[in-house]
């Protein structure tokens, strides 16, 4: 492993943004991560981990610290039964995994097709879409304790997973990096069809009626990248894509209290709309809503096409801001920042970023 110094952080991110890492070092196995984050404690370094450079914004002034840039790679798997055990290092491509499990006839994370990113940050972020969550079918994880070294094996219950959320977000939960991750998958080659989520692009009961005998992974999975690229939402070679982090925003979930307020705001604003973009929400439990934060935004100046300078808002998704060529960490910071700020004077409703900063923001300005 070489450390090296000044390295532009830019191309290793999917937003192309950002300076440099005053530090810079790439740990293709467990090891050589364990080396780095040692290293970085021992000269008292800042350090960030560094996987597929999708959900994040660097700064401008990039990171004054030691950036580890996560490569390892290799799927081992385990069948008992119907049941697959895939062992996955934190350093595979997300997709190119879900490419490998929908070849090999596991079922469990088609409806996650091109979701950028890589497999480590998958616990993490939680990362979920289409009715499916990765803690659905994680069983473990494998990281380091950046204070002394030492593995620690995470059963599911103790990753804490919530909505777009884990217990590696939390501080106490920042000091471990992931290294490798552990999936219970069945090995069925066709789709479970009690999947009841639907929204305007993807329904997978409609999939079903289609289909003279139930979808197989691969149909599911082929949709799914139908719908992710009309969104611009696919980063891959030959797919037609916008620079930028996927969803910007999170979906608020609030008391169900709420939503006859914001049902009646928006259609005050354009009753037309709100019926075409329906359905806008999902019901979790029996007093809490999940808000689609695109159609909040639709509803404001922000809407899908809005330019500024040289960022904006995709044209395919009103989630998605987009760096459209030479564009700021600054620019597209601020102009998230007026984004949630509109929809709260809207609808009263805060939007949380899912996107990490990384480096410094003048978070006021």
């Amino acid at each position: 492993m070489i450390i090296k110094e000044f390295v532009s952080l830019a191309p290793l991110t999917t937003y192309k943004i950002g300076g440099m890492a005053r530090f810079f070092a790439e740990a293709e196995t467990k090891e050589e991560i364990k080396k780095a984050v040692l290293l970085a404690r021992e000269k008292n370094v800042p350090f960030f981990i560094l996987g597929g450079g999708s959900n994040i914004l660097v700064s401008d002034d990039g990171f004054s610290g030691l950036v580890i840039k996560i490569s390892s790679r290799g799927v081992k798997h385990e069948k008992k039964g119907n049941t697959i055990r895939a062992i996955v290092e934190a350093g595979e491509r997300w997709d190119d995994f879900v490419a490998y499990a929908v070849g090999k006839g596991w079922r469990g994370v088609e409806n996650l097709s091109g979701v950028p990113g890589s497999v480590g940050a998958a616990p993490v972020q939680n990362i979920g879409c289409y009715g499916t969550e990765v803690k659905d079918v994680i069983e473990s994880v494998y990281a380091i304790d950046t204070n002394n070294g030492e593995e620690k094996i995470f059963s599911k219950e103790e990753c804490g997973f919530g909505y777009r959320d884990s217990f590696f977000k939390t501080v106490e939960g920042k000091r471990f990096v992931i290294t490798s991750v552990v999936f219970s998958l069945m090995d069925a080659p066709y789709a479970e069809t009690n999947d009841s989520y639907k929204d305007n692009r993807f329904d997978i009961g409609k999939l079903v009626m289609e289909k003279s005998v139930n979808p197989t992974l691969k149909d599911v999975r082929e949709v799914i990248l139908s719908v992710r690229g009309e969104k611009g939402m696919i980063i891959a070679e030959g797919a037609k894509s916008y620079a930028s982090a996927g969803s910007f925003f999170g979906a608020p979930v609030l008391p169900s209290s709420h939503l006859e307020r914001i049902t009646a705001i928006a259609r005050d604003l354009d009753g037309e709309k709100e019926k075409r973009l329906r359905p806008w929400f999902w019901r979790i439990g029996e007093d809490r809503v999940k808000i689609a934060p695109a159609f909040l935004l639709e509803f404001t100046p922000y809407s899908k096409g809005y330019a500024r300078g040289k960022v904006g808002i995709s044209p395919k998704h009103s989630l998605s801001i987009i760096n459209l060529g030479g564009g700021t960490a600054r620019e597209i910071y601020s102009l998230a920042k007026d984004m949630s700020s509109e929809v709260r004077k809207v609808f009263d409703v805060d939007l949380n970023p899912e996107v990490m900063f990384v480096g410094d923001f003048q978070m006021d300005s």
